[in-house]
């Protein structure tokens, strides 16, 4: 695929833009600071660790992206059997279909813009991960309402939390699963695992893993669910 086709760039800075990153399977981009580490798609899959210990997300790669349901997710409720991805993530494939998606990115930052015009909804939803050691990623998102009429929607984010080492993808699963402990807060959900559980060793675990929301002007979500 000819790059001048891929991306353009739009400034001197490394930034460019993409309105065909989407098609391509595999495809991720990179997001640090001196405390996180992140990797996130077109589609906002990928994963977030703090080290090989530390995953706030399932530890993912290249040839997962693709297949995996775990993802950075957000959802538009507008009815009964009428719920939109601003993600493109919808099993129904119709509905990605009518989507227009757009990709902008740059050094350590990513933003994605997706609109479907008969739901009459677009979403732009900005990733980066602040300088310095803070060990945050933000993901902001806005919707714009695209349509001549009025609409009324419920917006839900759904990130699942991994919340331990990358060795537990095939290494006491299970197990390591048992040991989480929720934390419930105003702004959303904060898990703490009891013990760091692996072979090489069971020590007392310290690292809190987090998904906190709130609207622009900081009032926290209605509603918050903790588990599956």
């Amino acid at each position: 695929m000819p790059s001048q086709k891929l991306w353009r760039f739009s400034d001197n800075l490394a930034s460019f833009s993409s309105l065909r990153a989407d098609k391509v399977k595999g495809l991720y981009f990179p997001l640090a600071n001196e405390a996180l580490m992140s990797s996130l798609s077109p589609d906002l899959h990928g994963d977030c660790k703090a080290s090989q210990q530390e995953f706030l997300l399932e530890p993912a790669s290249r040839s997962s992206l693709a297949d995996s349901r775990s993802s950075r997710n957000f959802w538009v409720y507008l009815e009964r059997e009428k719920t939109w991805s601003a993600c493109g993530v919808s099993k129904d494939l119709a509905q990605i279909r009518g989507d227009t998606f757009r990709l902008e990115a740059g050094l350590l930052w990513h933003k994605i813009y997706r609109e479907n015009r008969q739901i009459g909804l677009a979403a732009e939803i900005l990733s980066f991960i602040p300088c310095g050691d803070t060990a945050a990623e933000v993901m902001q998102v806005t919707l714009t309402n695209i349509s001549p009429k009025k609409i009324t929607f419920i917006p839900f984010a759904a990130i699942p939390i991994y919340g331990r080492g990358a060795q537990n993808i095939r290494d006491h699963r299970h197990v390591s699963s048992l040991l989480q402990r929720i934390i419930l807060d105003k702004h959303g959900v904060i898990v703490k695992p009891t013990l760091c559980f692996d072979e090489a060793g069971h020590q007392p675990n310290q690292a809190h893993y987090f998904v906190l929301g709130a609207e622009a002007n900081g009032r926290p979500p209605e509603y918050i669910y903790p588990t599956q």
